[in-house]
C-alpha cells in the first residue's frame, strides 16, 4: 500500500510552481532583452536619417499603445546612447529590466506583441523596419514567431546555419545595383536554397524566401545578410573560379550577418 503524505506532495507543489515561475521569468526577460533591441534600433532609425514613414508610424503606434512602457524603455536605452554591440546591449538591458520592476508580466506581454506585431506590418513598406524584425528573428526566431500570427509558410531547411544579429558594417547603397547587375550578367549562385549570392561588388547574400534554420533562428525574406568566416571564403573561391548562373551550393554550418534590409521591390 502506499501512501502520499504531506511533505512529499508539498514538496512536488513547491517543484512545480517554481518551475512555473521560472518558465514566466525566463519569457519575461526574453521580452525585455527584445525589447531592448527594437527600441534600440529604431531610435538609430528615427534620429539623424532620412525620414521614414514607416518608422515613424512604428514608433507613434507603439508609443500609443502604452506610453508608460514606451517611454521608460526609451529613456533607458537612449542614457545608454548607441546600443548598437553586445556590451551597450547588455548594460541597456540590465538596467530597463530593473526599471520595469513594477510592471506585471501581463503588460509587459501585451507590449511586446503588439509592438512585433507592429514592426511585420511596417516592414513590408521600410527596409529600416525590416532590419530591426530580421534582427529580432536572428536573436529568438521562435519565440518572436509565436507572437506574430501573420508570418506564414515559413520554408523549413534542414542544413545547420547561424545568423549573428549584430550589424557589424552598413551596406554602400550601391548594394541593390550591384545585386540587379550579378543577375543581368550571370554572377551568382543560391546558398542552402534560398539566399541569392551576388558577385558583383561586395558578396553578400539576398533572402528570398523565410526560412528557418534548425537553430530556431529565421532568415527574413527581403533582407541582405553578410557571410561570415569560412562561409565568406567558401563564397570567395566560388567567384574565383566561375560557373552557371544561379546554380546551387549547400554550405553546413554557414554564418551569416544580418546587414540590412533590402531596398528591392519584392515580388
Amino acid at each position: 500500500m502506499r501512501f502520499n503524505s504531506p511533505l512529499i506532495e508539498r514538496r512536488a507543489f513547491i517543484d512545480t510552481a517554481g518551475a512555473q515561475y521560472e518558465e514566466e521569468n525566463r519569457e519575461r526577460n526574453t521580452r525585455i532583452n527584445l525589447l531592448v533591441m527594437i527600441f534600440a534600433s529604431l531610435w538609430k532609425y528615427s534620429n539623424g536619417m532620412k525620414h521614414d514613414e514607416s518608422v515613424t508610424r512604428a514608433i507613434d503606434s507603439i508609443l500609443t499603445f502604452n506610453s508608460d512602457i514606451h517611454a521608460l524603455i526609451a529613456r533607458l536605452v537612449d542614457d545608454d546612447g548607441p546600443t548598437y554591440n553586445s556590451n551597450f546591449f547588455d548594460t541597456a538591458t540590465r538596467k530597463v529590466t530593473g526599471g520595469l520592476e513594477h510592471i506585471s508580466d501581463a503588460e509587459i506581454a501585451k507590449f511586446f506583441s503588439h509592438t512585433v506585431t507592429v514592426l511585420w506590418k511596417e516592414q513590408k513598406k521600410s527596409a529600416r523596419v525590416r532590419t530591426v524584425l530580421a534582427k529580432l528573428l536572428a536573436m529568438n526566431g521562435r519565440f518572436v514567431e509565436k507572437e506574430i500570427d501573420m508570418i506564414k509558410n515559413i520554408a523549413e531547411s534542414d542544413v545547420p546555419m547561424e545568423v549573428d544579429p549584430w550589424v557589424r558594417m552598413t551596406l554602400c547603397r550601391e548594394t541593390e545595383p550591384n545585386y540587379k547587375k550579378s543577375k543581368e550578367v550571370g554572377n551568382w549562385l543560391i546558398v542552402n536554397d534560398f539566399m541569392e549570392i551576388k558577385f558583383e561588388g561586395e558578396i553578400v547574400g539576398y533572402c528570398t524566401k523565410t526560412t528557418r534554420a534548425p537553430n530556431g533562428s529565421i532568415f527574413l525574406r527581403g533582407v541582405f545578410y553578410r557571410p561570415e568566416g569560412t562561409t565568406f571564403e567558401i563564397l570567395r573561391a566560388e567567384r574565383e573560379r566561375g560557373g552557371k548562373a544561379g546554380r546551387k551550393i549547400k554550405i553546413i554550418d554557414a554564418e551569416w550577418n544580418v546587414a540590412r534590409g533590402a531596398w528591392l521591390k519584392q515580388k
